[in-house]
């Protein structure tokens, strides 16, 4: 009776699992077409545009086109939106004006009342076409997401037990945070976040040079994950006492992110008729220093939830102008005091890593000079992940607190979330609202907390 009794119960769970994972896919296919971030998903379109038809170099574009609409990323999510465009250009032929500049004419660039966000109104033509695009560019980041949830559910199930892994597969995939940023917003930084956790769990599984190679895969979406290869460098080290191996564990990985990069710049100036080798030389150099210490207009940019927001006034009081590496300064501080930490440490067990790679995310937060609000995406399935293993319910605790975090500085933000509707139901938006040094503060006391909490357990 007892045995009949578990196997019911264990049915009646498989059965809410599903369903409630199958919500969280739905939920998403349901919102991806009527939504969208209006200058992110207009900055996708467009390089497709520049690619397509008119046969121009997205990462160097001619002097007459906008220098924010040039390609500012590592080049794979380039690639992606090469690669799904045809099928949308299959069923649904665009029409592209014959002088490139009309399509970002309603931006009113360089004028009074610039909003990069508006250029869309000229874009496509018969708007019909944005949700059909909105939904097939969102659709790698929706598969993203579900990837994410199934991968932590197969690693929470090695590690700990079956009942845990469905709770933690669920708590990713119904957040209504990282639905958000995927489904709604457009951004793709569940795609780096994927391959950082697939790196990791090769690591954990002592498949190195697997690992190696996926934190490349993971660094030619976003950079970010190149910081995190020191780290496990060491604990490599430590664990085996190769040193060819840790070397090679961290060249893979840098070198794979640099060739890959300028090869793929000096690729596309050599299709739009550019010199590919300087071209790509310098756009390479451009990317990596630029994205150390970011900046537009020739001075640091300091914005969201970073707690060097407060730079902004001592600079201005200062009349402090050039571009300062006050990131690599000290991102590579709080490197060198993680990676002392981890040489003190003499045994690391799977646990030990993932609170150094946990560690290792909110030190980039807490050093970065710019924290967009989708960053915090690529913490989160670390922190489900030593949550379940230790069964800390502070540390869930934690993953809430700052999924809630990031969603409010999102709507602090924007004046009302009609900026998220898609431009094919609503035209206009009223703009942004400054946002309040209070953030990166709130913002630095969760990082540092979250620092205490997985450091308690560590030690």
């Amino acid at each position: 009776m007892k045995e009949k009794i578990t196997g019911v119960v264990k049915k009646i769970f498989k059965t809410r699992f599903a369903v409630a994972f199958t919500i969280g896919i739905v939920i998403r296919l349901i919102l991806a077409p009527f939504t969208e971030h209006r200058y992110d998903m207009y900055i996708w379109r467009l390089q497709q545009a520049f690619v397509y038809c008119y046969h121009l170099n997205p990462t160097n574009l001619p002097a007459y086109a906008p220098a924010v609409y040039n390609w500012s990323y590592t080049p794979l999510w380039l690639f992606v939106l090469l690669l799904i465009y045809p099928l949308f250009a299959f069923f649904f032929p665009p029409h592209y004006p014959s002088n490139i500049e009309l399509l970002w004419e309603k931006a009113n660039f360089g004028k009074p009342g610039e909003n990069f966000g508006e250029g869309y109104q000229s874009f496509v033509g018969d708007r019909v076409y944005l949700p059909f695009l909105d939904m097939i560019i969102k659709m790698p980041l929706i598969i993203s997401d579900i990837l994410v949830a199934l991968l932590l559910m197969k690693i929470v199930n090695k590690l700990t037990e079956k009942r845990i892994a469905h709770k933690i597969a669920l708590l990713w995939l119904l957040n209504p945070y990282v639905i958000f940023i995927s489904s709604i917003w457009g951004m793709f930084d569940s795609l780096p976040a994927l391959f950082t956790l697939l790196a990791v769990w090769l690591f954990l599984k002592n498949k190195y040079d697997k690992s190696a190679l996926t934190f490349g895969i993971a660094s030619l979406f976003k950079i970010y994950p190149i910081v995190l290869v020191p780290l496990l460098t060491l604990i490599l080290y430590k664990k085996t006492k190769s040193a060819f191996s840790s070397l090679k564990y961290f060249l893979i990985p840098t070198c794979m992110t640099f060739l890959v990069t300028f090869i793929s710049f000096a690729g596309f100036a050599s299709f739009a008729g550019q010199e590919p080798i300087a071209t790509a030389r310098t756009l390479t150099l451009q990317l990596f220093i630029g994205r150390g210490s970011p900046d537009w207009y020739g001075q640091n940019i300091f914005t969201g939830l970073t707690p060097l927001g407060m730079l902004t006034s001592v600079f201005k009081f200062l009349d402090v102008k050039s571009n300062l590496p006050v990131s690599i300064v000290l991102m590579s501080l709080a490197i060198i005091i993680i990676l002392t930490k981890i040489h003190r440490k003499r045994d690391f067990s799977e646990t030990d890593v993932i609170a150094y790679v946990v560690i290792g995310h909110l030190a980039i937060y807490l050093t970065y000079s710019v924290v967009n609000e989708q960053y915090i995406i690529w913490v989160l399935p670390f922190l489900l992940l030593l949550s379940a293993n230790r069964k800390d319910l502070k540390l869930e605790y934690f993953y809430w607190t700052i999924s809630l975090l990031a969603m409010s500085f999102t709507f602090a933000h924007y004046q009302d979330m009609s900026y998220f509707i898609s431009p094919y139901f609503v035209l206009g938006y009223p703009g942004y609202l400054p946002i309040s040094a209070s953030f990166g503060l709130t913002a630095a006391v969760l990082y540092l907390i979250g620092i205490k909490f997985v450091l308690k357990k560590e030690e």
